[in-house]
């Protein structure tokens, strides 16, 4: 698995934008870090294992 990188949501951003910025799925974002939903706040960091940068 690559570098683990702490993404800060931006406004406007979801999980699925956030997703593939990094080149990962919404499902995986959602297992690293706990998220029940989809549900996103502005300022919200995010723990994403990115495939590419």
């Amino acid at each position: 698995m690559n570098e683990r990188t702490v993404h800060r949501v931006k406004s406007g951003e979801t999980l699925g934008h956030i997703a593939g910025k990094y080149g990962v799925r919404v499902s995986e974002i959602k297992r690293w870090n706990g998220l029940k939903s989809d549900m996103i706040r502005v300022g919200q960091r995010i723990v994403v294992y990115p495939r590419r940068l």
